[in-house]
């Protein structure tokens, strides 16, 4: 869209203008890799451990749970990373069903994520916390506890307990589909977003697998079967061993 300005009576200079408002592409690499890291990494790791031990019921099955559902988050993610690179556009699901179905599948599903989604997972994380604030009161154990030198004793490989560890490991991972929200923000997404992604995945999968290693370390398989809020109990024991 041009505009006209008239700076004399003379002389009249045309100025062009964008038919739309767009955002600057300030967000690097490096960023992007902080925002995913930030966005995945939250209250699932506080609680999602005891519910996968407890179907798995093994310390080297529950390793692997977590480690495959960093995989199977990373195939996701690279889906997301394909559409981000085709449709450069801010707003992550909703933009991508508002291209494909329409303005009012799009609006059903903006509006799902407001009044569904973003409210349970808000519950979800205050219901976390208040577990581990509660548990915070309750300093019960006091001992130190190596559970890694029988890690695959009374494992569980059942089909249908294997989905159900996948759920509350898949649970922790949520988030790394947030980067799309601000693709236009990037400044060279087609480049970035994947590698991005995949960095992110494995950071977040490293630290989710040794911070499990390290509540296993301090804290028996019993007592963790018997918490929901299995990180509180590992800080609890540390600090009154050390």
């Amino acid at each position: 869209m041009a505009e006209n300005k008239k700076l004399d009576d003379d002389v009249t200079v045309v100025v062009d203008k964008p038919d739309y408002v767009k955002l600057e592409r300030s967000i690097g690499f490096v960023t992007s890799i902080t925002i995913l890291v930030g966005s995945m990494i939250g209250s699932g790791i506080f609680v999602s451990p005891t519910g996968i031990l407890r179907n798995v019921r093994s310390i080297g099955a529950t390793l692997i749970i977590w480690v495959a559902c960093g995989v199977f988050s990373m195939l996701g993610a690279y889906c997301y990373a394909e559409l981000g690179t085709i449709i450069e556009r801010s707003g992550g699901d909703y933009i991508y069903v508002y291209e494909a179905f329409g303005p009012f599948i799009g609006f059903l599903r903006l509006w799902m994520e407001v009044m569904v989604v973003r409210p349970a997972t808000v519950a979800i994380v205050a219901l976390a916390f208040g577990e581990c604030a509660q548990l915070c009161t309750e300093p019960t154990l006091t001992r130190r506890y190596e559970g890694l030198k029988e890690p695959f004793v009374d494992s569980n490989w059942s089909p249908g307990k294997i989905a159900n560890a996948f759920y509350s490991g898949l649970f922790a991972y949520g988030g790394w589909n947030n980067l799309n929200c601000m693709v236009e923000e990037m400044r060279n997404p087609r480049k970035h977003l994947p590698i991005a992604i995949v960095v992110s995945c494995l950071l977040v999968t490293l630290f989710y697998t040794a911070a499990n290693v390290a509540y296993v370390t301090v804290v028996p398989v019993a007592e963790m079967l018997t918490t929901r809020a299995v990180a509180v109990v590992g800080g609890i024991v540390i600090l009154l061993v050390y």
